[in-house]
């Protein structure tokens, strides 16, 4: 009875898991997707667009640089109710201030400093979870099912914030946006008690936050996969900034049509993540083979200016870069000590949020300058720095090197 009892209580884990990263997926990303349309529609300055998303990544680095301190201090549940809480009530402030028709440059810049760092913080408790929940033989598994959360709660959000911002507005969108983050919340007081920490470190905040990175510039394999992990996501940062004036300037469409390629990225990632779990020996050719689909996907959209086209390369990148995400975060979490990996996952995000801050800014305004679709440059840009994080971490020199825990 007691080994049925632990199985059911696990398997309670990974469905709570799934339902709490599905809600508050589709908030977050009604926020994200919501919020980048609305400026386009509100303002039609694609540097304005890019200004949003640095000052929105400066305040998640900040965050996420803080974080890093407690990420292995407190368990996933702690950090996954402060992170829906604090985003509930932030989508129906917006709401409650764009219903009263705060001037929308106002309400543009309150929602860059609180939206992201919340959203930011959440990915990486996901997954931190991960590794909480599937063992090491299993972390191919667990991002996949990761990855799934996060592309269900993507394409749903994309549907909904193409069909309700056109048909009832802004302030409803920041409603439905809060209540499905209220709603992920109240599911997590059912929560088993199985993500306490093994180990609960008690050093000071100055002394954690050290330990980090110590342990990250001491182990240059774990740093550089680590690095190289964060590659898709940086690009599909990035996209937020270039696709919306890519469809609206380029293709001469509105917020549905930009809803639907956010919807056939978004599944194109879903396939990828029911596909993940088939991939548990991890080739370089094939790292190399999706790095070479997503620059000739990139390619395509910069000199194609047909809807039909957009919807084929942003399904086909969806496939690609969250096929990268799931093998190299699973290469990551192998290589990194369970004692630092929540530690590393923060202070790593905040690393590639500081660049995606100044990417987010500079491609606004060249985009301005040199037409929306030349903004998919800058993206071909990003792959190039992804293999070449690649070629460090297969070095001979950072190969062989053991992860163990920093002295």
């Amino acid at each position: 009875m007691k080994n049925n009892s632990f199985f059911s209580s696990a398997f309670s884990t990974a469905r709570l898991f799934f339902a709490v990263n599905v809600l508050a997926g589709i908030g977050f990303n009604i926020g994200v997707v919501g919020v980048g349309w609305f400026i386009i529609a509100s303002t039609g300055s694609n540097q304005l667009l890019g200004l949003y998303g640095a000052l929105s990544l400066i305040s998640a680095f900040i965050t996420l640089a803080a974080a890093g301190a407690v990420m292995d201090k407190y368990a996933p549940l702690t950090l996954f109710r402060f992170c829906c809480a604090g985003q509930t009530g932030i989508f129906f402030l917006t709401a409650l201030l764009s219903y009263f028709q705060l001037p929308a440059r106002w309400l543009i810049y309150a929602l860059a400093v609180f939206n992201m760092p919340l959203m930011v913080l959440f990915s990486v408790v996901a997954r931190r979870a991960v590794a909480s929940i599937w063992n090491n033989t299993s972390f191919t598994r667990g991002n996949a099912v990761l990855e799934i959360t996060l592309q269900i709660g993507a394409m749903c959000a994309a549907v909904l914030t193409g069909v309700l911002y056109r048909f009832f507005g802004f302030s409803l969108l920041m409603g439905l946006a809060g209540a499905l983050c209220l709603a992920a919340a109240l599911l997590l007081v059912k929560w088993p008690i199985l993500m306490t920490n093994e180990a609960p470190h008690s050093a000071p905040f100055s002394e954690e936050l050290r330990a980090g990175w110590v342990y990250l510039v001491q182990h240059k394999n774990a740093l550089f996969y680590g690095l190289l992990a964060f590659i898709p996501t940086v690009i599909i940062s990035a996209s937020n900034t270039v696709i919306p004036g890519y469809v609206e300037q380029s293709l001469g469409k509105d917020a549905l049509t930009y809803g639907l390629g956010d919807m056939w990225f978004a599944a194109g990632a879903l396939l990828a993540g029911l596909l993940g779990t088939r991939y548990e020996r991890l080739q370089t050719r094939v790292l190399l083979g999706l790095f070479g689909g997503v620059m000739a996907c990139l390619g395509v959209l910069w000199l194609g200016r047909h809807t039909g086209l957009f919807y084929g390369m942003v399904f086909a990148l969806g496939i690609g870069l969250a096929q990268l995400r799931i093998l190299l975060n699973t290469l990551f979490m192998k290589k990194a000590d369970s004692a630092y990996l929540g530690r590393s996952l923060s202070l790593l995000m905040a690393v590639s949020i500081g660049f995606q801050a100044l990417l987010s800014y500079g491609v606004g305004g060249w985009m301005d300058k040199h037409g929306a679709a030349s903004g998919f440059v800058w993206l071909l840009s990003l792959n190039v720095i992804g293999l070449i994080l690649l070629g460090l971490a297969r070095s001979p020199n950072n190969a062989g090197e053991k992860t163990s825990a920093a002295k």
